[in-house]
């Protein structure tokens, strides 16, 4: 249990930071329903505990593979950012209701791909569990790992469980500036990271 306890801190804590995932989720809960964030904020966890795994197993092929494949992803990340902000951007501001909101089904899966393609997870699980001394009993792995989408699911209701309590009072006018301000800090991220690339690759 002392490990099931560490990956939860471990998850919490590296999902607390407010970045463009938590604007992804703010944005998606308050154009649409909490699910919708929720379903955005479970795919982020999953992708955390998919990293997680590889770096309390010690998958050192593995990671070895994500380093030299690090721009792609970053690249791919910092593309599909831009194309999530141009969206956000323009998006039609507009209370919805709830027969006209979409399932989720996307919200999921999108955040846990944008969550993949960011090396900066796998880079910061592997230092966090080093320096934690983690080591790679299969039993241990396997507690913490859950631990992680634990911790990690549990910020994303938090913050959303937040965000639901303002969500009725919001008006059109609310929603188009939110829309705006989460299209621009996606589309920062998204250039920072193509930027990135470009370094890489000099």
């Amino acid at each position: 249990m002392f490990y099931l306890f560490k990956g939860i801190i471990l998850g919490f804590a590296i999902a607390a930071p407010i970045g463009p995932m938590a604007m992804l989720c703010i944005q998606r809960t308050l154009n649409g329903r909490v699910k919708n964030g929720l379903l955005t904020g479970v795919g982020i966890a999953t992708a955390d505990m998919v990293y997680a795994g590889v770096a309390a197993f010690g998958l050192s092929a593995i990671l070895t593979f994500l380093t030299t494949l690090k721009p792609i992803l970053m690249g791919v990340g910092g593309i599909f950012l831009i194309y999530l902000a141009i969206k956000s951007f323009f998006k039609k501001a507009e209370v919805k209701e709830a027969a006209k909101v979409n399932g989720g089904t996307n919200d999921y899966v999108s955040a846990f791909l944008l969550t993949l393609t960011n090396p900066m997870t796998i880079l910061s699980f592997i230092a966090i569990f080093a320096g934690l001394s983690v080591g790679s009993v299969r039993v241990e792995a396997v507690m913490i790992t859950v631990g992680v989408f634990i911790g990690s699911t549990l910020w994303w209701c938090v913050l959303l469980s937040i965000v639901a309590m303002i969500k009725h009072s919001v008006d059109v006018t609310f929603l188009k500036w939110i829309n705006r301000l989460s299209g621009s800090i996606l589309f920062l991220f998204g250039c920072v990271a193509l930027f990135e690339v470009l370094k890489l690759i000099k």
